[in-house]
């Protein structure tokens, strides 16, 4: 209404962006500290509101003041109580507060200012905010029109012809009207949005699975099960659909159909779940390597973890892992074999094609060497990005293709620092609102899915940490000394087990594996005078009661002897990894880093019990469709 007004009297304003301020507070509080963690919150918006406007982003709003962009204190109260009456609370201990959660103006040409406290410079804001720019040319999506993005309610102008996008996902026709559920995949429940035909002819042609432009108002809802429904004037079929082909149909479908039928899998409202928690999880690990601290810091107050986001090379000259269970990578061309030679010809006349890349190249089944090569060189760096193993298990969480976030930090010379790095980074995302509202989205359970992760649970007391050694005598001690001996790797099995009774149920650190258990480039550990037969590396497993393990990382040798002696011990060829072990030759340092599963973590908190569900297109020996 401002912003009409104004323009009326031929004031031009421009919509800059659009701000979110999101409030976080324990739960579980007693009333006394609720209401003081409540009152501390509002403050701080409040004092966001400061911030924002110190900073120019809401300029001169007075048709009357000068250049300065001095705002008329009338209009600035009146805002700053339409604010306090947006104040608005969410379930599962999570407060949202929307105070600016409008557009921001600013008058085109004005000279802009910074006001702040005298003789102190600019404001510091006191919370985090998350500020986006909204193209107006995109279409509203139904989660916009649900948070009242969109038109006005009910009414307003040019509210009965709001255009709505979307798929449809039931029909009911009844005698003078006819419902539609359509859904864009944007609106976290799944639901979507019921539409109304007053004219139930506008419904004869819809069917399960076909896109339409839905034309019409969002008004209040009568029925029961939504607050807003939208009445529809017009409806435009975009693409139609065959309901008797259409392999998704109003009813569940076992996982191995969906897996047949991938292209169309992520309509389903279990997968489209799964990848909107991927997207959350993603974000939220980005947001602790990046910048880190509590959610909601001032700048000047705010621990900056400064890991650089790098990507690695996916193509690769050696096997990280030395298992052997790689992907060659070989041209199109060369895959047919050289051509057959003439009964008369002679064997050593047929040559082998050259190499494409000079040696032998392969898909990485990790980015960690790699990332040792940028961490020499920034210091912190980690990534998130596809790794490849070609082996030829079926079990429930190993694919041929995946993903693995990794990282790697410079002068570190303490295990425990790794492990605490790994397991903050896990609290900073459990913690995250976004992932949390995205993850408890109350949406119908399928019945191989689980219930989401108890998050709560794990946010208390530090994980417990243990060594190897002794994990074996825990499980010597329970299941007799026969079911495992040192230097036995553990069973999956096994480690469920250990983190169970060992980990309390919660994630548990099991540390210094025999050296035989673990890659080249692990740091050999000093033996203790009563283990001298028994060499260890510096190393630990991240394990969890319900999918055994999660992380995994280590210490790296930076020693340039002893990684050389170690390259010879584990039998793989000096010549190929020359450019890693002249790392320690030229300004070494003491450095480590770790790997987390990312489709392990995804099953973990989402309660997928199989990780062929927890990724976009799962690929697994015998199995590569989409």
């Amino acid at each position: 209404n401002y912003l009409n007004e104004h323009t009326a009297k031929g004031h031009e304003y421009k919509t800059v962006g659009y701000l979110t301020t999101t409030i976080r507070i324990d739960s579980g509080l007693d009333p006394d500290h609720e209401k003081c963690a409540k009152s501390q919150a509002r403050r701080h918006a409040y004092e966001t509101y400061d911030h924002i406007e110190g900073q120019a982003i809401i300029a001169e709003r007075n048709a009357h003041a000068g250049d300065d962009g001095v705002v008329d204190k009338k209009e600035k109260k009146a805002l700053e109580d339409a604010h306090k009456k947006q104040l608005l609370s969410r379930q599962r201990g999570i407060a949202q507060f929307r105070p600016y959660r409008t557009a921001v103006w600013m008058k085109e040409g004005i000279r802009r200012r910074v006001p702040g406290k005298k003789g102190s410079g600019k404001r510091e804001p006191t919370i985090k905010t998350e500020a986006y720019v909204r193209s107006d040319t995109l279409p509203k999506t139904i989660q916009q029109l649900l948070a009242g993005e969109g038109d006005q309610v009910g009414g307003g102008p040019n509210s009965d012809t709001t255009v709505v996008h979307g798929w449809i996902k039931s029909v009911r026709r009844q005698k003078k009207v006819a419902f539609a559920q359509i859904s864009d995949g944007t609106d976290l429940d799944a639901r979507g949005l019921q539409v109304v035909f007053e004219k139930p002819e506008l419904a004869d042609d819809l069917t399960i699975g076909t896109s339409v432009a839905v034309t019409g108002s969002l008004v209040q809802s009568l029925g029961a099960g939504q607050r807003l429904e939208f009445q529809a004037r017009s409806v435009d079929i975009v693409g139609a659909c065959d309901p008797e082909a259409y392999p998704i149909q109003k009813k569940s479908h076992t996982t191995e159909y969906l897996r047949e039928n991938a292209q169309f899998r992520a309509r389903t409202n279990e997968i489209a779940r799964m990848l909107r928690v991927r997207h959350a999880a993603k974000r939220a690990f980005d947001d602790y390597y990046e910048a880190s601290g509590l959610l909601y810091t001032a700048p000047r107050r705010r621990r900056l973890n400064g890991f650089v986001n790098i990507h690695a090379p996916i193509i690769t000259l050696n096997d990280c892992e030395g298992g052997g269970e790689v992907f060659r990578v070989v041209p199109d061309s060369q895959t047919s074999g050289p051509e057959q030679p003439s009964s008369s010809a002679s064997s050593k006349d047929v040559q082998a094609p050259p190499e494409f890349f000079g040696s032998p190249a392969y898909l990485t089944v990790s980015s960690q060497l790699h990332l040792e090569v940028f961490a020499s060189a920034l210091s912190r760096v980690y990534t998130l990005q596809p790794a490849f193993r070609a082996e030829g298990s079926h079990t429930n969480r190993h694919l041929s293709e995946f993903w693995m976030l990794e990282a790697e930090m410079s002068f570190m010379n303490d295990l425990d620092q790794v492990m605490d790095v790994a397991e903050a980074s896990i609290r900073h995302t459990l913690q995250d609102p976004r992932l949390q509202s995205t993850l408890y989205s109350h949406l119908p359970r399928s019945s191989s899915t689980g219930e989401p992760l108890p998050i709560e649970k794990y946010l208390g007391d530090k994980w417990p940490r243990l060594t190897y050694t002794r994990a074996i005598k825990e499980i010597q001690r329970e299941f007799g000394s026969d079911s495992i001996t040192w230097g036995d790797s553990l069973s999956a099995e096994q480690e469920r087990w250990i983190a169970r009774e060992c980990g309390h149920g919660l994630l548990l650190f099991v540390t210094d594996y025999p050296t035989s258990l673990k890659p080249f480039y692990m740091r050999r550990n000093q033996p203790a005078s009563d283990e001298l037969d028994r060499s260890t590396v510096a190393c630990f497993d991240l394990l969890v009661p319900e999918i055994g393990e999660l992380a995994g990382g280590s210490l790296r040798e930076e020693n340039f002897e002893r990684l050389q002696e170690a390259v010879a011990n584990h039998g793989l060829d000096p010549g190929q990894y020359r450019w890693y072990t002249d790392l320690r030759r030229f300004g070494t340092t003491p450095h480590g880093g770790f790997g987390i599963g990312f489709e392990r973590f995804i099953s973990w908190i989402g309660g997928w019990e199989n990780i062929r569900e927890c990724i976009p297109a799962p690929r697994w020996k015998g199995r590569c469709i989409l």
